[in-house]
């Protein structure tokens, strides 16, 4: 009986060899970096994410060398945003066998992305040059990590027999289909009235 026990507590430092530290400043649904230290004996193991409120861990990363993995850039799912998610090395071909796992750490909130789009189209008239038509579109969009892109078309038209006066314009912000109405609307616009 003394003997079994000193062969489990000689297995015991191999497998607490691996330490994952804590991760800081993750944010769901983007990049960061997992890292921890190990021993040459540790063996591979999976990287889960654990919460009070899943039914069961995610796996992250599956076979991790530990001696080669860290640091290892992990695209984070997108979960809700809140304290007390760990990470966990677990055994993988028993997931019940956990061999670290990490201190409480918080997960924010997904980034939001916002697109903003607006059409004018304004028809003049003339006494001599009939009626013009110019349009145009400009486009653009941020997100909370910083990134803007933007855009801008427009067209003109003009025929020589028309009459009246119209000034319009129209602002949408409903997300990636803002931009498609947006485009839309000024191809339209411009064909139109040629």
């Amino acid at each position: 009986m003394f003997a079994k026990a000193l062969v489990l507590l000689a297995a015991l430092p191999v497998v607490l060899g691996l330490t994952l530290d804590t991760p800081t400043n993750v944010t769901s649904g983007l990049v960061s970096n997992v890292t921890w230290t190990s021993t040459d004996d540790d063996p591979t193991f999976t990287l889960e994410l654990n919460h009070p409120s899943f039914g069961k861990s995610l796996a992250l990363a599956n076979n991790l060398d530990p001696t080669s993995a860290s640091p290892l850039s992990i695209e984070w799912p997108i979960v809700p945003a809140d304290s007390g998610y760990t990470l966990s090395a677990v055994n993988v071909s028993n997931i019940n066998a956990v061999f670290s796992s990490s201190d409480s750490f918080s997960i924010a909130q997904a980034p939001t992305t916002g697109v903003s789009a607006s059409v004018s189209t304004t028809f003049t008239t003339g006494s001599s040059s009939g009626v013009s038509a110019s349009t145009t579109g400009s486009v653009t969009g941020t997100s909370s990590a910083g990134t803007t892109a933007s855009g801008t078309s427009s067209a003109g038209a003009s025929t020589t027999s028309a009459s009246g006066s119209f000034n319009g314009a129209v602002s949408y912000k409903l997300g990636n289909f803002g931009v498609f109405v947006a485009l839309l609307s000024a191809v339209v616009g411009a064909t139109f009235f040629l």
